[in-house]
């Protein structure tokens, strides 16, 4: 920040029109050459919560025929859909469901020895069929309890969960008037330094620019490298009675039954990270 002396006449007049869309404007002469400016650059950062998680879980089912081990991966994969939504509306959490099948064949031994596949259609040896879920939670308190019921599944493979902060407006306003009030105080003490008084706003601009940055988001920031108030998950609810059954369903003719115990059981706690937003905004006062 500094004290500047700036021909500023084009450069107020479409700040001050705020018109959007407008053309840029190229200057024959450096706006800092005939009249006192102070030109500041407010800086403010944030941070808040992750609001967004998502994991995914696999059931695998292996066999001679395609079409039966398929359907048993289906049926394992809805019924984790059934038990999910015990605990989460479509308004909460949404599903994205895949089905793959890969055929595994015989093998031999080619003349060095090496193990190779026998990629012919009367060598195939089984198949193995993949159900995946992937579920992506818009609250996150219910991310837990969702979680747990496509747990008590079983399913052969789980991954962890990806936390994410999406930047709403009224976050991306909240650091925005941070900024500008930074760049205000920074203006005046730059002015206090100078020993002129500060004048009316002439300009301010937000985003890429000559003295701007732009926004940044740092996800996944841990809560030791953070300086916010830690966020504490709330006691787990009370073990229920065995006998609270949320899913009954069958699997190749097999009676599976998932009861609230089942869910509790695998109800995992987990604070939300935290997550740094910043914003960079570009004030020019005059001066004197």
């Amino acid at each position: 920040m500094r004290a500047m002396w700036a021909g500023i006449g084009v450069l107020a007049a479409t700040a001050l029109t705020g018109q959007a869309g407008a053309q840029e404007r190229v200057f024959d002469r450096p706006y800092f050459v005939d009249k006192p400016v102070i030109e500041a650059i407010g800086r403010a950062w944030i941070e808040e919560p992750a609001n967004r998680a998502s994991f995914s879980v696999s059931f695998v089912e292996q066999g001679k025929d395609a079409d039966a081990v398929s359907a048993r991966a289906v049926d394992r994969a809805r019924l984790g859909v059934q038990a999910l939504r015990t605990k989460a509306s479509v308004a909460i959490a949404r599903v994205q469901s895949n089905l793959s099948v890969q055929a595994l064949y015989e093998q031999y031994r080619d003349g060095d020895g090496n193990k190779r596949d026998n990629e012919r259609e009367d060598k195939v040896s089984s198949y193995v069929a993949r159900t995946t879920l992937t579920v992506t939670m818009l609250e996150l308190a219910k991310l837990g309890e969702a979680r747990a019921a496509v747990l008590a599944l079983k399913p052969e493979e789980a991954g962890s969960v990806n936390f994410e902060l999406v930047p709403t407006s009224e976050l991306q306003r909240k650091v925005y008037q941070a900024a500008v009030e930074d760049g205000a105080k920074r203006a005046k003490a730059s002015a206090a330094a100078a020993g002129v008084v500060l004048g009316p706003v002439l300009a301010i601009q937000e985003g890429q620019g000559p003295c701007l940055g732009q926004w940044r988001y740092d996800y996944g920031r841990s809560d030791q490298d953070s300086r916010a108030v830690a966020y504490a998950s709330a006691p787990p609810p009370p073990p229920p009675s065995p006998e609270e059954i949320v899913v009954t369903g069958s699997i190749a003719n097999k009676r599976v039954q998932i009861t609230e115990q089942d869910i509790a059981r695998l109800n995992l706690p987990s604070d939300p990270p935290i997550s740094r937003l910043d914003s960079y905004v570009c004030l020019v006062y005059r001066a004197g």
